[in-house]
């Protein structure tokens, strides 16, 4: 996995229309929230996050690439959630249907992984 580029509406994003984007937040919202939250008092480091793509990244040859939203939620924590998407930007799940991800509330991430984000709250990983 490479280093996440987040969507800001740039030229380099053109082949990924606003409302592509728009559309996969609201289902990745959709079916992630379907995956018990895990809280926790910890930092979440960008270490942290891609070594959770590269965990599971070999155990579904339809995953393309990740997805990273972040949210805040109460109490000034963050939710964060990482999911997988194949090459249509569909949300990859198990047979079961289950969602393959993760959602973490944390107290924060770490410099590394909020450069990562800047201004947005959906990040590609490629």
């Amino acid at each position: 996995m490479t280093k996440g580029d987040n969507y800001d509406g740039s030229e380099k994003y053109s082949e990924i229309a606003k409302e592509t984007i728009k559309k996969l937040k609201d289902v990745i919202f959709k079916v992630i929230d379907d995956v018990k939250a895990v809280t926790t008092e910890e930092e979440l480091s960008y270490e942290e996050a891609m070594r959770f793509f590269v965990k599971y990244k070999n155990t579904n040859k339809a995953i393309v690439k990740g997805v990273m939203l972040r949210e805040t939620v109460g109490g000034g924590r963050i939710s964060f959630t990482q999911a997988f998407l194949d090459k249509n930007n569909q949300v990859i799940c198990t047979e079961t249907g289950d969602p393959i991800g993760r959602k973490l509330t944390v107290v924060s991430l770490d410099s590394e992984l909020m450069k990562t984000f800047k201004n947005s709250d959906l990040v590609i990983v490629n």
